[in-house]
């Protein structure tokens, strides 16, 4: 068996392989029901260690392809969700894809490419995440060209402990957005179809189909509201603090989705007749609400009690004054 044989012979429970086989089961296969054995028993240390002897010699023997992709799963699942069988160990979605990746360079499997792809997007492992969700393309699955467009059409920022974003690491490319929806509607998929023609929309338009969906909803809400006999009294605010008054939940592959909260009203600017949107007590002169409370509000929707009260006293305080006087 040449440099194969003297590689076995440096592994002790594999050290029989270049002889004559003493059983119908090879080495590597008695070796693998010995670390499933400990697995059930919960010794992962040494379950792992013979997993990994046994991978790489499926790397280098591919008679024993099967037996290598079967641990790579099991070392990819056991770090990935933390156990299998009986042992218990500390998640690393590091260690995880790394197992997982060296199983699709022995097994092109597309939906395991896939996965693949998604946990590295998830570890923020991003050049590489693209690179799968590519290779999950060539072997036919369809949602890998819908994350890929998805990708190009929000661009992806790192995101840290403490939820701050980075600049753009994968900034927005509405040419290569499209071009991934487009190969995907080219095989009949509507809802490829429809991204397409979002993102060929948007980069036309300074304006964008979300924003139209929002007016769409937030007229909605004004009129429900009007219909409850809260119509609000707005003033003139400054549209670049309106503006930004929405919240925002990240995700790496929707990119961000507007979070609506249902009091939120379409709001107007009587100087220049603009129409903006914003929780409904942030802009507000007078609500019914808010004059059943007697409640002033600030720009962050919060109800100021105390303020008020304090004005009270110092115009009381004034009229005293000014009767003693």
């Amino acid at each position: 068996m040449g440099k194969l044989s003297s590689f076995f012979s440096k592994i002790p429970f594999l050290s029989g392989l270049g002889g004559k086989k003493k059983s119908a089961k090879s080495n590597v296969e008695l070796q693998y029901d010995k670390a499933i054995n400990l697995m059930e028993n919960g010794n992962a240390e040494d379950a792992v260690e013979i997993f990994e002897k046994i991978v790489d010699i499926a790397i280098m023997d591919p008679n024993y392809k099967n037996f290598g992709t079967d641990a790579l799963k099991i070392l990819g699942e056991l770090y990935e969700t933390g156990k299998y069988s009986n042992c218990i160990v500390d998640v690393d979605l590091n260690k995880a894809t790394q197992y997982y990746e060296k199983y699709t360079n022995l097994s092109k499997d597309g939906e395991m490419i896939y996965k693949l792809a998604q946990m590295l997007l998830d570890i923020q492992n991003f050049s590489k995440a693209i690179t799968f969700f590519e290779k999950a393309t060539e072997c036919g699955i369809k949602a890998a060209y819908m994350n890929l467009g998805s990708i190009y059409e929000n661009g992806l920022n790192r995101i840290d402990q403490y939820g701050n974003k980075s600049d753009f690491v994968v900034p927005v490319d509405y040419e290569k957005a499209m071009s991934w929806y487009k190969k995907l509607a080219d095989m009949g998929d509507t809802k490829a179809k429809a991204a397409y023609d979002r993102v060929d929309y948007a980069s036309q338009h300074t304006d964008s189909i979300e924003f139209e969906e929002k007016d769409k909803l937030y007229t909605e809400i004004a009129e429900a509201r009007r219909a409850k006999g809260k119509e609000p009294k707005y003033k003139a605010i400054d549209p670049a603090r309106l503006q930004y008054q929405y919240t925002y939940v990240h995700n790496q592959i929707d990119g961000y989705i507007h979070k609506l909260p249902k009091d939120w009203v379409k709001t107007i600017n009587s100087d220049t007749d603009e129409e903006y949107y914003a929780p409904s007590l942030t802009c507000l002169l007078y609500t019914s609400d808010a004059a059943d409370e007697e409640d002033s509000v600030d720009l962050g929707g919060r109800r100021i009690t105390k303020k008020k009260k304090k004005r009270k006293k110092k115009k009381k305080h004034k009229k005293k004054q000014t009767n003693r006087k």
